[in-house]
């Protein structure tokens, strides 16, 4: 905030300059009338001070709204919120005991060679740490703090009234990168301006854990 503060000093020092606006501090008792040879300047100004009034409104009022450094959106705002949901595990899954729950929303009805790669890639992903004190159901939320490049792209408009798929990931190891045997996997829809969802998490079936098993 200060070297905004500064800047932005600095910058209403140099306007108010470059507009001739100056304050003069007055020494004794001398006369406020200026002598002969400033009074055509000095009629010029006192015939302008709407002029001068107004540059400072327009110089000052934008001032006074910078946002201070840092600034996040406020917590629990709607137009923070990105999604929101419940992780559940389905009954005989065994979660992991450890690793790394991630959360990725992508859009709904997207596909493969009729949509742009933009529309294809992640708008927002989250990971949530876990371990054995970790507790079920577990809450997650993603806001506009975890989307992509792609999410933020425009500003979020191009996706903030489309509906979306979260997919989640009981990742055992922890990296994003890689695929386990063990993972949980699960994915749902979520409705535009709906409320929170339930994410069911269940394991990969024995095709998914031979396949995962290979990469390893």
């Amino acid at each position: 905030m200060v070297p905004r503060a500064i800047s932005a000093a600095l910058f209403l020092s140099l306007a108010l300059g470059a507009s001739g606006f100056h304050a003069s501090i007055p020494v004794g008792r001398a006369s406020s009338r200026p002598p002969p040879t400033m009074l055509g300047g000095w009629r010029m100004q006192q015939q302008q001070p709407g002029r001068r009034e107004a540059l400072l409104r327009c110089l000052v009022c934008p001032l006074l709204g910078l946002p201070l450094q840092g600034a996040a959106v406020a917590e629990g705002s709607d137009g923070a919120l990105v999604a929101r949901g419940t992780i559940t595990v389905r009954p005989g899954a065994e979660p992991p005991a450890g690793g790394a729950v991630y959360v990725t929303a992508r859009l709904a009805g997207v596909k493969k060679g009729f949509s742009t790669n933009r529309e294809l890639s992640p708008i927002a992903s989250i990971k949530i740490p876990v371990d054995t004190t970790t507790q079920l159901p577990l809450d997650f939320e993603l806001s506009r703090d975890n989307l992509t490049m792609e999410g933020m792209d425009a500003g979020g408009a191009w996706w903030a009234s489309r509906d979306l798929v979260l997919s989640a990931r009981w990742d055992e190891d922890a990296d994003a990168n890689t695929r386990g045997p063990n993972d949980l996997v699960g994915r749902a829809t979520y409705k535009s301006g709906a409320g929170g969802l339930v994410l069911e998490l269940q394991g990969r079936g024995a095709a998914g854990k031979f396949a995962t098993q290979r990469l390893r």
